[in-house]
């Protein structure tokens, strides 16, 4: 019985337990949206990743990778 405890409070089980109930909001979510909606934020998804990235990670870019 202890040995099960251990495996079941194991940080991992902790974090995949997270990442399913986001994976269930994320299709729930889409599911609840109209085709339009979900189609905008699909492809609004880059340009969401690369501001965020420059604004939190404080990346750089050059003209080069811009273009």
């Amino acid at each position: 019985m202890a040995d099960i405890q251990n495996h079941l409070v194991h940080p991992n089980v902790i974090l995949n337990t997270f990442q399913c109930s986001r994976c269930n909001c994320l299709f729930i979510s889409n599911n609840l949206l109209s085709p339009v909606e979900s189609g905008f934020l699909g492809k609004s998804y880059t340009a969401f990743a690369l501001l965020l990235s420059v604004f939190i990670l404080k990346e750089r870019f050059t003209k080069r990778e811009g273009f």
